[in-house]
């Protein structure tokens, strides 16, 4: 049922509150293979922070825009994209990467966050924010993220085992 009306929505382009309000950005071919990146950025961007530096600039300069894909090509050319290039190719980086035309790479980052009391998932590679329903307020953000991937991702596909989470998190 949750499923069903999820395509509903995505399809027909009726987005719930909740989705409208994420800042969404689309991962255009330019930034490149950066959804690790990309899903950072939607995490912070949505986040209730104070935040200062390039990523202050680009949500104040794209906050107004009414699609993803402008804000994916903002971000493209922000200081975010070549910081992001940097790290990924210093040399304490763990990870190989990978050539910016590879197509499928096999593995995928997302975000979650909360908005207006919902979990909602930010893809840059989706058309728009997946709103996965409500959570409560003294719900714990991490284990309605491990709550969704279990129930609508790994019953889906029980023999894969490739599937990690990762949390930005307050300290203190």
């Amino acid at each position: 049922e949750q499923k069903e009306r999820l395509v509903r929505e995505l399809v027909s382009g009726n987005l719930t509150p909740a989705a409208k309000s994420a800042l969404h950005i689309e991962q255009v071919a330019s930034f490149g293979n950066a959804c690790g990146s990309i899903a950072c950025v939607h995490s912070l961007s949505n986040a209730d922070l104070s935040i200062t530096g390039p990523l202050a600039h680009f949500r104040e300069t794209t906050a107004h825009m009414s699609t993803a894909r402008e804000r994916g090509n903002i971000l493209v050319a922000s200081d975010i994209h070549s910081l992001s290039d940097k790290s990924a190719s210093d040399s304490v980086a763990q990870t190989v990467c990978p050539d910016t035309g590879d197509t499928y790479l096999g593995h995928h980052y997302c975000s979650f966050v909360s908005m207006n009391a919902h979990i909602v998932e930010l893809d840059g590679t989706k058309a728009s924010p997946v709103d996965h329903g409500p959570i409560s307020s003294d719900s714990d953000l991490l284990k309605e993220a491990a709550r969704v991937v279990r129930e609508e991702w790994m019953q889906v596909e029980p023999d894969r085992i490739d599937f990690s989470l990762m949390a930005l998190a307050k300290t203190g």
